[in-house]
Formats: C-alpha cells, sequence, structure tokens
C-alpha cells in the first residue's frame, strides 16, 4: 500500500548537516533561509556566519567529539552554532531554556560539555553554576536573543534583565574567530546532536542522532510533503530547536532542502498571526494544542491561509474531533488543505509515518516513510500482529537512534538486533487496517490494568469527549491497594457540569454508560480549568499523577 502513495526509497544527502547546509547555499546563494520577525538571512550569508562561530568556537578549543551546550529558544544563533558545531565534528546538546538548575547540573557534568550558551531567559537558573563551571574549564556566552531581529526591535527584552556580568557577552564571542578551524575526519555516522526523550515521566534519557539520521529525517520530510522541490517555499518553525520534530521538520529539512526556516523566539497566537499575514507560508508543522489554540484564536480572525500546501500534526494524538476543528478553521481561512497526522519521536529523529493527504480514516497516522520499516508486534510474545490487531510499533531505518547515551541496558532493551536490522521498540501501541494505514491506540506505560481488566486512557478520554459534556479531559492509572489502580479522569468541564457541580460526578458515569464498559469509568473525577501541557504542547500526565495523589491522600475515595 505505501508503495503506491509514498515511495519506499529516497536518496539520503551524503555527508553531515553542514554539507547539506552548504550544498543549498552553493544552489540558493541569494535565497532566504531565515527569516526572524520580518529579518531576512540569505542561504550565503547563513554560511558565512556559519563559518565564522566555527572559528569562535575553534578559538574556545573545540573540536571532534566535544559536546557544547545549547540551552536556546528559536533565534538565529541557534542555527548558526548547530552548525559551526556540526562543521567541527563535535555534537550539540538541544535543552529547553527553562530547564531547572539540577538538570543542568546534571546534564553538563554527565555529558562533559564544553561550552554553554544561554540566553537571559536562562540565565537567572545557571547564575549559581558560574563557578562550578569555571572551575571545570566550562565557557559559557549570554546571546542577545533580539540580536539578529529588525533594528527597530532591537534592544527589547526576551527574558528577565541580566546584571550578572561573569558570563561572557556575545559581541566578545564573534570577535573571536582569526584562527584554524579544528575540523577532524569526517565519519556521517558520528553523533551530530543529542535531544532528551523521556515523555512526561522519569529522568530525560540522552539520544544521540548521528548526521545520517538527519539527513534522512529531512529527505523523507521532503518526499511525503506532496511537493517535489520545496526549494523557496517557506516552513514556520514552530515546534522547539530541542524538539525532534522541530529540529527536523522546522529547521534542517528546510535548509537542507533550499527552503526557509521562519524562526519565532516564542509562541503566542498573536506573533504567529503576525507572521501568518506577513508571509504567504507553505507549510506548518506543529502539534494538536498549538493549532486549536489558533482556531479558537481571535487574533487569526482576518488570516488568509489559501497559500498553504501542508499542515503537518504530530507530537500527540489528533483525535478525530479535534482534526475536524482544525479542518474546519483551515477551510474558512481559504486554505485547500487538511491537516495530515502524523507519529512519531526523537529517537527516531522525527516522523516515521504520516498521513497522505485525502488519506479517508480522520484517526489514521498514515503509512511508513521512505526507507522506513513499521512492524506491529506483541510485546508479550514478540510474534508480529495481523491486521486489526494491537501491537507495538518497532521501527527500522536510517532515522533510528544510535542510542541512549550511556545506558547499554536500557539500550539492550530498546534496541533490537534481527540479522543485522535494528529495530527500534518504541512502547507505543498502534493496528493496521485493511488498506494498510496505521492507527495510533496508546502508549504502553500509560495502559491501566483496574480489577483485572485493560483499560486504555486515550479510550476513556475519547469517550469523555463524544459526552460533549467536557471541554477537554485527560486519563490516569493511580495506585490502589484493592483495585490495582484506580482510573482517574482530569476533566475541564462544559456549561452543564458547571451549573449543576454537585451531580457533575453522576451526569458523567452516567453519560459514559453508553461508550464504555462499566469497568473504564472512571472511578474519580477532578476538575480542572485546564489541562497543564509539556514545553511542546502535550499534556504533562506525570503533573497530573502528583495532583490525583495529593487529592487521594486528602480524601477518602
Amino acid at each position: 500500500m505505501s508503495e503506491t502513495i509514498y515511495p519506499s526509497h529516497v536518496d539520503i544527502p551524503v555527508g553531515s548537516m553542514w554539507d547539506a547546509l552548504t550544498a543549498s547555499a552553493a544552489r540558493y546563494p541569494r535565497q532566504t533561509a531565515l527569516d526572524y520577525l520580518g529579518s531576512r538571512i540569505s542561504f550565503r550569508a547563513l554560511a558565512r556566519r556559519v563559518e565564522h562561530a566555527a572559528a569562535a568556537l575553534s578559538d574556545m578549543d573545540v573540536k571532534q567529539g566535544d559536546r557544547v551546550l545549547l540551552i536556546l529558544p528559536n533565534i538565529p544563533q541557534a542555527v548558526f552554532l548547530l552548525y559551526a558545531i556540526n562543521r567541527l565534528g563535535a555534537v550539540a546538546v538541544m535543552m529547553h531554556p527553562d530547564s531547572a538548575v539540577d538538570e543542568i547540573v546534571r546534564i553538563t557534568r554527565e555529558l562533559d560539555c564544553r561550552v554553554v550558551f544561554l540566553t537571559a531567559r536562562s540565565a537567572p537558573a545557571c547564575q549559581s553554576l558560574l563557578s562550578e563551571w569555571r572551575l571545570h574549564g566550562r565557557r559559557s556566552v549570554l546571546l542577545d536573543a533580539m540580536r539578529f531581529a529588525p533594528l527597530r526591535m532591537r534592544g527589547r527584552a526576551v527574558g528577565p534583565r541580566v546584571r550578572e556580568v561573569r558570563l561572557e557577552r556575545e559581541s566578545a564571542f564573534w570577535s573571536r574567530g582569526n584562527g584554524r578551524l579544528n575540523v577532524g575526519a569526517f565519519d556521517e555516522d558520528r553523533p551530530a546532536v543529542i535531544l532528551f526523550s523521556g515523555g512526561t515521566f522519569g529522568e530525560p534519557k540522552a539520544v544521540v542522532l548521528t548526521n545520517r539520521a538527519m539527513n534522512a529525517a529531512a529527505a523523507q520530510t521532503v518526499a511525503v510533503s506532496g511537493q517535489t522541490d520545496v526549494s523557496g517555499s517557506s516552513i514556520l518553525a514552530l515546534m522547539p530547536v530541542f524538539h525532534g520534530f522541530g529540529l527536523c521538520v522546522g529547521v534542517h529539512t528546510p535548509l537542507a532542502f533550499g527552503a526557509t526556516s521562519v524562526l519565532l523566539p516564542k509562541y503566542t497566537p498573536a506573533l504567529c498571526a503576525a507572521t501568518l499575514r506577513r508571509l504567504p507560508l507553505a507549510y506548518l508543522p506543529g502539534v494538536p494544542t498549538f493549532f486549536l489554540k489558533w482556531a479558537r484564536a481571535v487574533e487569526m480572525a482576518d488570516v488568509d491561509l489559501s497559500h498553504l500546501r501542508g499542515v503537518f500534526c504530530g507530537g500527540d494524538r489528533l483525535s478525530p474531533e479535534a482534526k475536524a476543528e482544525i479542518d474546519t478553521f483551515l477551510a474558512t481561512h481559504g486554505a485547500t488543505v487538511c491537516v495530515r497526522q502524523g507519529y512519531g519521536l526523537t529517537e527516531s529523529a522525527s516522523v516515521v509515518t504520516l498521513s497522505p493527504e485525502g488519506a479517508g480514516a480522520d484517526d489514521t497516522i498514515g503509512l511508513p516513510l521512505p526507507n522506513t520499516c513499521v512492524r506491529l508486534v506483541d510485546p508479550e510474545t514478540l510474534s508480529d500482529v495481523g491486521v486489526g490487531e494491537i501491537g507495538e510499533i518497532w521501527i527500522a531505518g536510517p532515522t533510528v537512534m544510535r542510542g541512549y547515551l550511556g545506558d547499554d541496558v536500557l539500550n539492550a532493551k530498546t534496541l533490537v538486533n534481527e540479522s543485522g536490522t535494528v529495530w527500534l521498540r518504541t512502547g507505543d501501541l498502534a493496528r493496521r487496517d485493511e488498506a494498510g494505514f496505521l492507527h495510533f491506540e496508546q502508549r504502553i506505560k500509560r495502559l491501566i490494568v483496574t480489577s483485572g481488566y485493560n483499560v486504555y486512557p486515550s479510550a476513556v478520554e475519547t469517550a469523555l469527549r463524544e459526552t460533549g459534556l467536557v471541554e477537554d479531559a485527560a486519563v490516569i492509572g493511580l495506585a490502589d491497594d484493592l483495585r490495582g489502580q484506580s482510573v482517574v479522569a482530569f476533566v475541564v468541564p462544559g456549561t452543564v457540569l458547571t451549573a449543576d457541580p454537585d451531580n457533575a460526578d453522576a451526569i458523567l458515569s452516567a453519560a459514559l454508560a453508553t461508550w464504555l464498559p462499566r469497568y473504564a469509568i472512571p472511578h474519580r473525577f477532578l476538575f480542572v480549568e485546564q489541562l497543564p501541557l509539556t514545553v511542546v504542547g502535550k499534556i504533562a500526565y506525570g503533573r497530573l499523577e502528583e495532583a490525583a495523589r495529593i487529592d487521594k491522600s486528602r480524601q477518602e475515595w
């Protein structure tokens, strides 16, 4: 089936991420590579800026194999440094700008990062670390998030004011770089970037991705975009650069294939609306939360989306109801395309499957991308499951990670070598329909076993939304001495429940009885104004678990 819609194979650019960028610079020197709040940087200028940054890093004694930490939002310097680090054969370690100080301490120590780049947004968390960094020979550079913005915007603060002078200033960094580059021997299977995965539970895991994985992800994305040539078009880099989806689809894909990456330092509907009015954007990659916010934002009322060629949604499950709302929003603003749901994870660089345009079913995550094989495997027997049966998603292909850094035990569980083919066990469940399309079901770790029965939280969440009584819902399993696990639903109530709060539990239970077996109806409803989200727009299930534990300790369930 997949070969009739997506090609089974595409050529992967040979070389490093830097090589892919320089190929674009040679072919499209005058075209815009980066757009930052209206300030444009051509491919030729970008390549020169990357060379300058690589020389400055060499002057700081960064060389092949070293790790450089980027605690940065989506600003031009993040792109300059990413490719400059790659130019030297070093490894870019990408972290969220709002990371907690303990996490920054752990990462810098465990990964032995030579240089740290941050903005004022992260400076307060790092102030206490400067003495330790200097003691261990780590350099730290404070970047100005508005340095490469249009002149009228420069000087505006993005984050708190920083009075501490012990951080090296950006001007001093750019004054470096008169010596020779520390360029080592190249190997496309060398690590290129380290991203962090772990979802909403546990300690973040360091995912090592190679040059080949990143270039393959870019080539695959273009192959399924619906266009044979994306050069000259623009992609909104809505997702953060420290996220696999954001880094691969929003930044490296356009830069490797002659398109423009449109950067925003932060996500707000107003800033997105202004950007959409200013530019004829062709592609919008994002997560359900971002697009739903657009659909409900007054700032988007007069935005023209008729120029869109593709809207891609990943990062979390897109329900049929949410898809319908987003598609209606797109159509009422002139778009001739619908949102296409995909599936991927950091451990596979980015997207693994994507629904083709007009795929039919609203809940499909589509078909495997070129060069990628997907199996559905029974997690217990490790045998492939049949059509319509639920199995764990196993992935093989060039985008699969090299492994989790320094965790051989977890790598042995996650990466399975069968006759020379390395399969990535995702921990996610899906089923394949008669037409060959994949349908995401559930993450294995979110499976609730209550009184011996299996309950899939996503099914309960869907049923809650189907009642029409809630604005949003999230379901977790909480340890229970009697049942093993209790099914707990966090609910953003609609008007009916808000009008009768004393009977809200009974109303919901009665409504769910038509959708769910009795054992799957939540044992506890907790009503909230909004669901907590992670930095990339996913529901923060870990925070919900903690809230449920606190509620249970205070009350008798």
